[in-house]
């Protein structure tokens, strides 16, 4: 995640077009994710001025 731009205090509020609501609806839908698959992320960050802003991120799922 750190590799495709992600930040520790980052919010992630959307999966592939659909709404997260929680750490564990975040990890039952990429649990579900077959390995290679490219996941779409929307993330609300604050700049250093306290500004939200947000940020489209694609992760490819590890392959084992």
């Amino acid at each position: 995640a750190a590799k495709a731009g992600l930040n520790p205090n980052d919010v992630i509020y959307e999966m592939d077009g659909k709404t997260v609501e929680s750490v564990d609806q975040f990890n039952d839908y990429v649990n579900d994710m077959d390995d290679g698959e490219i996941l779409k992320i929307q993330v609300l960050r604050k700049d250093q001025q306290g500004n939200n802003f947000d940020r489209l991120v694609f992760l490819e799922i590890p392959k084992e």
